[in-house]
């Protein structure tokens, strides 16, 4: 082979590789993280994440929060993972409830309107999952509720180690329990729901998870029976690092009333972590936060913060122009907004499955992921957040601290109109 056809190949060769080589860096989940002038890793300032915080809650403008140190040693980047949604058919609906539930290939199954939830009903379970997140829940039908909340008898129930164990060889056996679930704790008779409660939580990195989209629950009752599961879990791939706040720049935002706090706004800091936020609602990427436990005069409570700069996030897109609706929790006492879009999704679904319900749709909680949240209301008056419903024959938004109900208010103006 002559000398200036091997050369001209090796330069074809190489401009191949080139090519390949520019292709290949300009893929998102495979180009590596710039380095700063002062030799931290960083990202491209145009590569923005999306907000993707649906979290929110009572704001305290003003609160009063001490920490006496010292700040710890945190990581500078924390690795954003994107979520791998399932494409959620009616074969994938039918096989998880085969393979984690013995359910029968011939079980009734039926779709709502609004969010499409599928349903799965055999003689002895409900199976329910919701297509936005894979999520998926299963009640048994003809439990035993021989008790309540006034007949609640704790001997009736195993103990709480007992439970933790039966929980624990339950999802082992119906190959729902994942290499980095932890075992978070068990907790009595939840709201009189005649069960007691095991929860598991995830770890990401070696750091615990806030938010109700990825749990296990399991719910077991008299004699130690499994009468319940919930699940859900992320499929989460790697996709890059991103430069976080300090500790001290979190806690500066904390106390200037930005991010989450709940149960109360005055007290000590005690510590100061970066977890994951993953939400109960469907997410595209799941993103650090920093964990605040607190400690006030009323007792324990926390709060949360988005870890990564500000400059790496796309602004918020809800520009409080959207409409939102206030939701309570029962359980925990969560307090936060969602779409007003979405709770009417919610509120179709639930009268369709319950037609001839007089009581408003439970929502499974953003903060502890038990089914106990109900539609709240803020009054107008007095700035009260308060959950909503019928109080006999008064009005259903009548404020329990002032009394006020805008209802009320717009009646009396109507009839106060010249005819």
């Amino acid at each position: 082979m002559r000398r200036s056809h091997v050369w001209a190949i090796i330069v074809a060769a190489g401009g191949i590789g080139l090519a390949a080589w520019i292709i290949i860096a300009r893929l998102p989940g495979l180009r590596r993280p710039m380095v700063t002038q002062d030799g931290h890793l960083g990202v491209d300032a145009l590569e923005k994440l999306p907000y993707t915080f649906d979290f929110d809650g009572p704001h305290y403008p003003e609160p009063k929060l001490v920490f006496e140190g010292p700040f710890p040693n945190l990581p500078e980047t924390m690795r954003v993972y994107q979520v791998g949604n399932p494409a959620v058919t009616e074969e994938y609906v039918r096989e998880l409830a085969r393979k984690h539930f013995g359910m029968p290939a011939d079980a009734e199954i039926t779709r709502s309107d609004g969010r499409g939830f599928y349903w799965l009903r055999s003689s002895t379970h409900l199976f329910h999952v919701d297509p936005g997140n894979g999520s998926f829940n299963t009640d048994k039908i003809s439990r035993i509720r021989e008790d309540s909340p006034e007949t609640w008898v704790k001997d009736k129930y195993p103990s709480k180690e007992e439970c933790g164990r039966i929980a624990e060889e339950y999802l082992k056996t119906g190959h729902l329990l994942e290499p980095d679930a932890y075992l978070r704790g068990v907790a009595d008779n939840i709201s009189g729901s005649g069960v007691m409660s095991v929860g598991f939580g995830r770890l990401i990195g070696g750091c615990k998870t806030w938010g109700a989209g990825a749990q296990i629950l399991v719910r077991i009752g008299l004699g130690g029976e499994v009468v319940g599961v919930r699940k859900a879990w992320q499929e989460l791939i790697p996709y890059r690092p991103y430069p976080v706040k300090s500790p001290e720049e979190a806690l500066a935002e904390l106390q200037q009333g930005k991010g989450l706090l709940m149960n109360g706004d005055s007290g000590k800091v005690k510590e100061i972590t970066l977890r994951y936020y993953t939400s109960p609602q469907k997410q595209d990427y799941v993103q650090p936060i920093y964990y605040f436990d607190c400690n006030g005069p009323e007792g324990g409570f926390y709060g949360v913060l988005p870890a990564i700069k500000g400059e790496y996030l796309e602004p918020r897109q809800d520009g409080r122009g959207e409409l939102m609706a206030w939701i309570m929790c029962r359980e925990c006492g969560a307090i936060y907004q969602i779409n007003l879009n979405q709770w009417h999704a919610v509120a179709e679904d639930y009268v369709k499955e319950h037609p001839d319900s007089r009581t408003p749709p439970p929502l499974v909680c953003q903060q502890c992921g038990q089914k106990t949240a109900y539609r709240a209301i803020e009054c107008d008056n007095c700035g009260l957040i308060f959950e909503a419903g019928w109080k006999g024959p008064d009005y259903y938004d009548r404020c329990s601290q002032c009394g006020f109900s805008k209802v009320e208010e717009r009646l009396k103006e109507r009839r106060s109109r010249p005819r």
